[in-house]
């Protein structure tokens, strides 16, 4: 089973990103899962915080909206890693583009 590394933006959707990774995190745990969490204090954060996820082998979930998505995104190119949206913004454009819920 894959171990996943939450980065939260703290500030997303009026404060929702905490709330939407709940649900999420349910259905990991139950499938066996490990999930870890971290907030971020910045967009710089939030790239280091996923760089060293991804270089440990985790899937990472974005989990915001566009910015962060867009942000970690960016860092994970051409690593490798594995990255996950947990769509938590105020707009999710960039989800909605994909179809995503």
């Amino acid at each position: 089973m894959r171990e996943f590394t939450a980065v939260v933006n703290p500030t997303a959707g009026a404060s929702t990103g905490a709330a939407t990774l709940l649900k999420v995190a349910r259905h990991l745990r139950e499938a066996g899962a490990g999930l870890e969490t971290e907030y971020s204090h910045s967009l710089a954060h939030a790239r280091e915080t996923a760089l060293r996820a991804g270089e440990s082998g985790r899937v990472v979930l974005a989990v915001g909206g566009d910015g962060m998505a867009g942000g970690i995104g960016g860092a994970l190119s051409g690593t490798g890693a594995v990255l996950g949206l947990v769509p938590a913004g105020r707009g999710n454009d960039f989800a909605r583009a994909l179809g995503l819920p």
